[in-house]
């Protein structure tokens, strides 16, 4: 039985079709399958492009009032003919200005600008499309003058503008931010209290993007009287802003300088337009200064800023730079405590400087003075603790964390707690051979060449057997390389004796020791 009614149903669209068909001209013919045709293809390009089939669907609704038009002719109710051609015409007419408009924005203006179009602009376009559409079928079916509906719905108008104020409202300040265009979808702004990414803009607000991927939805008419800053215009380059508060015992030559070095280190930091540091005030507890540098869009300023003032951190601690802030500190003394002379961190800086090899013709008094006049100094992840080809003249001891060890972009070795690297610098002057970077939370033991000088003063003795351990050191390396040593280098005593009286020299030289 249901298939049998799905002939039947089959039989009579047959019958509609025939006659719609028999009641048209040859050039009505034409004409729908060029529409068909047209319209086919706009359905093509909308499933590519992911658009709206609005228009394949108001051709379908013209066909069908067409043919409902052409069957109800033989009952000549003009009235009806007459209402259904006008309807089905604003139904084409209303498809063809929603096609013309999307060829307009979406391959127009899409090929030659690379934001989007604003979802405004596009509603805008689209309704005036569509009035011109709806008025010239008027006109060319009715015979009615479209300046004439405009003119006698003044008053409708006038109520609706009434109700709709706010809307209104922020129709017409979306209108108007649109001509002036002080932003753009994908610029970075501040409207008020708000920052955010512009995401869209349509015909009642803006929606912004929050740092903390909020969405913010403001209407057009609060913009509108609010001042908007957009840090993205004139360029996408952005100025970023840190104060810094040093004590007063601090030169502001020292202080600049270190927070120039801190800058050049810094990923995000671009080095055009230069980054500039300046004293800014004197407060009532610090010198206050001023770090100003460009990152490359505002979305990292926050990004880059954290990882500055990271740095300042580390940096300000190996430089002993105080960050002074009003405190008030109470020490207490215990009394019948034991005290032997030696704070808990000397001795575990002696054991450290213990277990350096280099270090072991010290006797015990000259370990805890070079224990007592060492310094810790703390590395971010990621810093150069020393660099390639660089002047040096101190040697570092591993206390807590890692590093790696990197020669002409390759990476070496992984130097782990109680690992030394830099002992030729210290010694001799010679250039950093690697680069050493912390891998993570990196606490080192430095020793300068200040600190070493007056023990190699005191016992001169101990420049000979430590260019000897170097030399031996030195030679083992070479052993240990791919190429296997070269000939000055191998294990043969005579060159290991040259070696390590050259060594000598150089720390004698070094050390201005006689």
């Amino acid at each position: 039985m249901r298939d049998l009614c799905k002939v039947c149903s089959l039989c009579l669209l047959m019958k509609d079709i025939g006659l719609f068909i028999k009641g048209l001209d040859v050039t009505a013919l034409i004409i729908y399958s060029l529409l068909a045709s047209f319209f086919a293809l706009y359905l093509l390009y909308t499933k590519r492009k992911r658009l709206f089939h609005l228009p394949v669907g108001l051709l379908i609704l013209y066909f069908i009032f067409s043919i409902a038009s052409i069957l109800l002719a033989p009952l000549k109710i003009a009235y009806a003919n007459k209402l259904l051609g006008v309807v089905s015409a604003v139904f084409l007419a209303i498809g063809l200005a929603r096609v013309i408009v999307s060829f307009v924005v979406d391959y127009l203006v899409a090929r030659t600008k690379r934001t989007p179009m604003p979802q405004i602009s596009r509603d805008i376009g689209l309704a005036i499309a569509y009035l011109i559409a709806i008025g010239i079928v008027l006109h060319l079916k009715l015979g009615v003058n479209p300046t004439s509906i405009l003119t006698t719905s003044a008053v409708f108008t006038l109520v609706i503008g009434l109700a709709l104020q706010d809307t209104l409202g922020n129709l017409f300040s979306g209108i108007i931010l649109q001509m002036e265009k002080p932003y753009d979808i994908g610029d970075w702004v501040k409207f008020g209290e708000y920052i955010g990414k512009v995401s869209e803009i349509n015909w009642k607000s803006t929606k912004i993007i929050t740092p903390e991927n909020e969405t913010l939805c403001i209407p057009n008419n609060i913009i509108a009287k609010n001042i908007v800053a957009n840090f993205s215009k004139p360029l996408p380059i952005h100025l970023a802003k840190v104060k810094i508060g040093v004590a007063y015992r601090h030169p502001p030559e020292e202080v600049i300088s270190t927070l120039d070095k801190i800058l050049v280190d810094i990923d995000g930091v671009l080095k055009d337009p230069r980054p500039s540091v300046r004293v800014e005030n004197y407060g009532d507890f610090a010198i206050e200064y001023a770090v100003m540098f460009f990152v490359q869009d505002f979305e990292y300023e926050g990004l880059v800023k954290a990882e500055f003032l990271k740095r300042v951190w580390y940096e300000f601690s190996r430089q002993g730079i105080e960050i002074p802030y009003p405190i008030r500190m109470v020490y207490q003394v215990g009394k019948g405590e034991e005290y032997d002379g030696c704070r808990d961190e000397t001795r575990e800086y002696i054991s450290y400087i213990k277990k350096v090899e280099v270090f072991s013709p010290l006797r015990d008094e000259e370990v805890r003075l070079l224990a007592q006049l060492a310094r810790l100094e703390r590395y971010a992840k990621g810093e150069i603790v020393v660099k390639e080809g660089d002047e040096g003249e101190s040697m570092y001891i591993i206390v807590e964390g890692s590093a790696s060890v990197v020669k002409g972009g390759s990476f070496i070795t992984k130097l782990e707690k109680g690992n030394f690297f830099g002992e030729m610098a210290l010694l001799t002057g010679e250039r950093r051979s690697a680069t050493v970077l912390a891998d993570s939370g990196l606490l080192v033991l430095k020793i300068g060449k200040d600190e070493f000088r007056n023990i190699l003063l005191a016992n001169p003795d101990v420049a000979r057997q430590m260019s000897d351990i170097l030399a031996e050191r030195r030679a083992e390396a070479a052993e240990r390389s791919p190429e296997g040593g070269t000939g000055e280098l191998k294990g043969v005593e005579s060159e290991r004796q040259a070696l390590s009286v050259q060594i000598f020299k150089k720390i004698k030289s070094f050390f201005s020791i006689g």
